[in-house]
């Protein structure tokens, strides 16, 4: 059980990391394009769509980081609003099972959409690199936080027996 806690908070790590990296490549990359742009009066071809391509997977692994957390946005006027502790515990449970179900069956409909993108082999239009790759960020993403959100439920479970 240790290992498994460990390897969970090694992953919270590694993606904090790599998301940090990625913004700074962004901004970096960014301030690279201005100075081509604005003061050389040159483009840098197909190293402009990069920095899309690195806040998609920013956002993505922002994501499981933040399925990991249970720090989504949420609207709590109804369970606010409630004040038997049984009843809002019941809802936050069904909220997270749904939360997991719904990110589960986008993971099935990314799935589709990633090998549909490996059979097309469709190219970015500056780099010329597999588009498929961008997409498999958001299959990992979206399977992660799946997996994530299911955890939450299952706490939320454990946490209304209790």
């Amino acid at each position: 059980m240790k290992f498994l806690q460990k390897l969970y908070d090694g992953l919270d790590r590694l993606l904090s990391v790599i998301v940090a990296l990625l913004m700074m490549l962004i901004t970096f990359e960014i301030f690279v394009q201005v100075i081509f742009r604005y003061f050389l009066h040159k483009s840098m071809g197909g190293f402009e769509e990069l920095p899309v391509f690195m806040l998609i997977t920013c956002v993505w692994l922002g994501g499981i980081l933040v399925a990991k957390h249970n720090d989504h946005v949420k609207i709590d006027i109804i369970t606010q609003s409630i004040k038997n502790e049984k009843v809002q515990a019941v809802l936050n449970t069904a909220t997270s099972l749904l939360t997991a179900v719904c990110a589960g069956f986008y993971t099935v409909l990314d799935w589709q959409f990633v090998t549909k993108a490996m059979e097309h082999r469709s190219l970015s239009p500056g780099l010329q690199f597999p588009l498929w790759y961008v997409y498999a960020v958001t299959l990992v993403g979206s399977a992660l936080a799946a997996l994530f959100f299911l955890i939450n439920a299952v706490k939320e479970i454990r946490r209304l027996w209790k």
